[in-house]
């Protein structure tokens, strides 16, 4: 199961940061883990001829979880979370938790639902054993949901394997998936339930967070060449921008 022992929180001493902070707290508490708070700055040098520059860095800060501030809020906002968020999601190895800012964030402290979209990739996963790690330390409730990309309500005609007879297969063989990622057992320690929909895979997760009121989503990301890392997929790049409630990405 995972476990996070070192957690690294950027700040600017703005309430931004603050939030942010709350939330590595939280994790600090549950994993019994370390944090580092972050504040880095430039500093501006007057240049004299003949003398030369240093320059000074803080020390490699090895970490299992990074904790960050967004800044987007509505409209264009949306696609812009800040730039230190921004390079944050586009760079770090580590899992990453961005969260919102206070005044429109809709999650609570603790975090006590969980939400962990799956595709069945390897990242996806990768996040299920966090999600799972979560709730077990937070005693929350997790729901696992799939959706299948494939509308119920796309005419037959524009798919020649959309018939009732191919929802149904796929929902079973979605349905042996979902079950074979809660196969240890996972419901003798926490709550699970899975859930399949159908539709635009980041509208429905949005859905979904804000019919349960989840406190946290916890989703994979693909990819690690430049432009995956850029986009870091297309449905994690719009879960995390508009999502109302602080999302983990996981990478495999």
């Amino acid at each position: 199961m995972r476990r996070f022992t070192r957690i690294l929180c950027p700040i600017d001493f703005s309430d931004i940061s603050s939030h942010a902070l709350e939330h590595a707290l939280a994790f600090a508490r549950w994993y019994d883990a370390a944090v580092t708070g972050l504040f880095v700055y430039t500093p501006v040098y007057a240049t004299t001829p003949g003398v030369g520059m240093y320059a000074y860095g803080a020390p490699p800060l090895p970490a299992d979880l990074v904790v960050v501030g967004s800044h987007g809020t509505t409209g264009f906002e949306h696609v812009m979370l800040g730039s230190i968020a921004e390079r944050v999601l586009r760079t770090c190895p580590a899992p990453v938790l961005t969260v919102p800012p206070r005044a429109t964030v809709t999650s609570r402290l603790p975090m006590k639902r969980v939400l962990c979209p799956v595709d069945f990739s390897e990242p996806a996963k990768a996040a299920v054993r966090v999600a799972l790690s979560i709730a077990q330390e937070g005693d929350a409730e997790i729901t696992i949901l799939h959706v299948a990309d494939v509308p119920r309500d796309e005419p037959l005609t524009t798919r020649p394997i959309a018939t009732p007879e191919f929802y149904a297969e796929y929902e079973a063989a979605a349905r042996e998936q979902l079950d074979a990622l809660l196969a240890d057992g996972a419901g003798d320690w926490c709550r699970p339930r899975t859930l399949i929909r159908h539709g635009k895979a980041y509208r429905e997760i949005l859905a979904e967070a804000a019919a349960s009121s989840a406190d946290l989503i916890v989703i994979g990301v693909h990819g690690r060449n430049p432009l995956d890392l850029m986009l870091f997929g297309s449905t994690t790049n719009q879960v995390v921008r508009r999502a109302t409630c602080p999302v983990l990405t996981v990478r495999s």
